[in-house]
């Protein structure tokens, strides 16, 4: 499954080969299946005004997942989009302020938001569903960020020449 990242920030620098390679795993192990998926990584000047429309919340936040090909209320759409599934945005400034203090490397805070936004484009959700379901999403969250981490340095990241963008 082709997942397209994109660095839309210029404020923090990332590793751009070793998300990208990680970012693949990690759509394969939330059974994105073989559709295209676009990440961006933005800052929350971008991720702002995106949260305050779709959710209505007026802050910035990690990640936003929007699945494309469906109409508002849940029934099924017409994709025009192209074999995409849809988009995952994340802020790396919330994510470096959300996981500061707590070991992990910024890229390592990107993917698990990024892991988070695939179980979503995956079908899975933790908000407005029983709590058995929500901790079903965070364990599966848990352990495909885990078992990313625990990889080979080499599977970890792709050839250094890597393009960026």
């Amino acid at each position: 499954m082709p997942v397209d990242l994109l660095n839309r920030q210029t404020r923090i620098p990332l590793d751009l080969a070793q998300l990208k390679c990680l970012a693949a795993q990690a759509a394969a192990g939330a059974g994105i299946g073989a559709r295209r998926v676009e990440a961006a990584l933005v800052d929350d000047a971008f991720i702002t005004p995106l949260n305050r429309d779709c959710f209505g919340h007026d802050r910035p936040t990690t990640v936003i997942s929007l699945v494309h090909g469906v109409v508002a209320g849940g029934g099924a759409g017409i994709d025009l989009t192209d074999n995409l599934l849809g988009e995952v945005i994340v802020s790396v400034e919330t994510v470096q302020r959300e996981t500061a203090g707590r070991g992990y490397t910024t890229e390592e805070g990107v993917l698990y938001y990024l892991v988070h936004g695939f179980l979503h484009l995956a079908g899975h959700e933790h908000v407005g569903v029983d709590e058995e379901s929500a901790a079903r999403m965070f364990r599966l969250q848990d352990e495909i960020f885990d078992r990313l981490l625990d990889a080979p340095r080499d599977t970890r990241r792709e050839e250094d020449n890597a393009p960026d963008g």
